[in-house]
């Protein structure tokens, strides 16, 4: 008798543990089928659509998710395949938009970003593609615009940004470097994306969108620097000179929904401020850099790892020297306005 007694409580156990339910929860679309044990479960587990499609199917190993896990959109068409491995992402993952073409595809090791990482465009032209190691960037990276063209290329060392970045224009050109026009002249300057690569990306997109076009140099201190880049300048009222400014995307610096209060985190570096060094103005705070810079019109070694040099003039030192010693009232703003003009130079056609 004890011997049958102890054999149905045993079948019983198997039984609750392999049983399924089924449940309404209100943070599902439709339906969610489990184990009912309580306790850490061997299983599948998958979610249904209130069309009775399948929205999501995975499978646990003592609690944990273990195997491949598929997702649906309610169109019947595969959104995305993950494989974990002891309650980790281990191996391949997988993402489809709507209209079955791939966006991301990349790889796990232990819980971690390990191995080849690429994403696409809707139209299927890939974005961006790179590797990682460990869970962090390592290798070569690359990024294209959506027409196919190169946009990004540059390598990483254990999620370090390292040697040289290119930038290249949707036409297959180098961004190699920047003119600045003004009344006095033209100054051609190189940019250094390897030591700040934070500002010189702003610093392009701002160009890109002509956002310096009808500024003007506002502060301007012979033997020490020309200072510009204030969309404030562009007016007649020269009260608020020197006053505005901001990066020209999201940085993790202000609030993401207000573009005006974007800013970049410091990069300093051990470029010096030598004549004709390119840097980035701020405030007390090292974090505050938006879109004002300075050139400098002697070597200001006071301000090396201090302000975040990023670029250097490479032609037109002559320019800044006119610029700085031009009149000035007391706030140093000159008195004839010296607007710029920044535009792409010496592009460089990227080789086949």
């Amino acid at each position: 008798m004890k011997k049958i007694l102890l054999l149905l409580i045993i079948t019983s156990i198997a039984f609750t543990q392999t049983k399924w339910r089924q449940s309404n929860l209100d943070t599902l679309d439709g339906l969610v089928y489990s184990p009912t044990s309580e306790k850490p479960y061997t299983g599948k587990v998958f979610e249904l659509y209130k069309n009775g499609a399948k929205q999501i199917e995975g499978s646990y190993k003592a609690g944990k998710q273990d195997g491949l896990w598929t997702t649906w959109y309610k169109n019947g068409k595969e959104k995305e395949e993950k494989i974990y491995k002891n309650g980790k992402e281990d191996g391949l993952w997988t993402s489809w938009n709507e209209s079955g073409r791939k966006f991301f595809e990349g790889n796990y090791k232990d819980g971690k970003e390990d191995g080849l990482w690429t994403t696409w465009y809707d139209n299927g032209q890939k974005w961006s593609e790179g590797t990682y190691k460990d869970g962090k960037e390592d290798g070569l990276w690359t990024w294209w615009f959506e027409n196919g063209q190169k946009k990004v290329e540059g390598e990483y060392l254990n999620g370090e940004r390292i040697k040289g970045w290119v930038y290249y224009t949707e036409d297959g050109l180098i961004i190699k470097n920047v003119c600045i026009s003004t009344d006095f002249g033209i100054m051609i300057l190189e940019l250094y994306p390897e030591v700040a690569p934070k500002h010189v990306e702003s610093f392009i997109q701002h160009v890109k969108n002509g956002y310096y076009n009808g500024t003007t140099f506002h502060r301007v201190k012979p033997g020490f620097m020309i200072q510009g880049g204030d969309p404030n300048s562009k007016d007649g009222d020269k009260s608020n000179d020197g006053q505005g400014g901001y990066a020209a995307k999201f940085y993790g610096l202000g609030d993401e929904e207000i573009d005006t209060s974007w800013m970049i985190p410091a990069e300093f570096n051990d470029r010096p401020h030598v004549t004709g060094a390119l840097s980035m103005a701020r405030t007390s705070d090292p974090n505050s850099a938006g879109s004002q810079f300075f050139i400098c019109a002697a070597p200001v070694p006071r301000l090396n790892n201090q302000y975040t040099v990023f670029g250097q003039v490479i032609s037109g030192l002559e320019v800044i020297e006119k610029i700085a010693n031009t009149p000035r009232d007391r706030r140093d703003n000159p008195n004839e306005k010296v607007e710029m003009e920044i535009d792409f130079c010496e592009k460089i056609v990227e080789e086949e």
